[in-house]
């Protein structure tokens, strides 16, 4: 989307900003299937103007410790993916200092536990809204049922950071065998011989409920 857009856009300088170097690979690959691979490059460092190409990939963490080196007027096109990421201070800066022509933020979890407005960082302007709801009802995605599965797990007992509960603490209280055989026997129940996606709260739980399906 943003590729695409900047693209109609005409931009001349664009700047994408992630929070992580593995988005930004993808994002990469993305701009050079549109603008081709000599006008796209990752700022690794502090860069000097004359040294930017026309697509400019980088961290925020990177940005916010060498914010004076990208001048206010130095983009016309700035993106923010994973937007939500955005009420937070080193981004709130990025987007005071620079003065681009357009600012596009793109995320799919727009509301933030915390309840900070994301929206006002672009003027609450809202370009496209697309739900769930409205991707099933087109077609572009799959309808399904949501079934919940109680358990006996106190979970008052299991220490919180914040709205997240501790990982090490879910990890022991949810490594239970008899809680693996319960999971394993409803899936029968509900899902057997169809692909199915199970989440977990860590590596660890992920290969310890793989293990006890393969057993299984």
């Amino acid at each position: 989307i943003a590729a695409e857009d900047s693209k109609r856009f005409n931009a001349q300088r664009i700047l994408y900003v992630a929070h992580t170097q593995e988005i930004l690979d993808v994002a990469d690959s993305e701009f050079q299937a549109i603008f081709g691979s000599k006008e796209v490059g990752r700022i690794e460092r502090p860069f000097r103007a004359t040294s930017t190409k026309r697509v400019n990939l980088a961290t925020i963490q990177l940005c916010a410790r060498h914010l004076a080196n990208f001048g206010k007027d130095k983009f016309d096109y700035v993106v923010g993916d994973e937007f939500h990421h955005a009420a937070a201070a080193s981004y709130r800066k990025l987007i005071a200092h620079l003065s681009p022509q357009f600012l596009l933020g793109l995320t799919a979890t727009p509301f933030r536990g915390d309840r900070q407005d994301i929206w006002k960082l672009c003027g609450e302007n809202t370009i496209v809204s697309y739900e769930l709801r409205g991707g099933i009802e087109t077609g572009v995605l799959v309808p399904y049922h949501y079934y919940g599965c109680f358990d006996d797990l106190d979970y008052t007992k299991i220490q919180t950071h914040g709205t997240t509960y501790s990982i090490r603490d879910l990890e022991r209280a949810l490594t239970v065998p008899e809680r693996d055989h319960a999971i394993i026997k409803k899936w029968r129940e509900m899902a057997e011989s169809r692909p199915t996606l199970a989440f977990c709260c860590s590596i660890i739980h992920a290969d310890r409920v793989a293990a006890h399906f393969v057993k299984a």
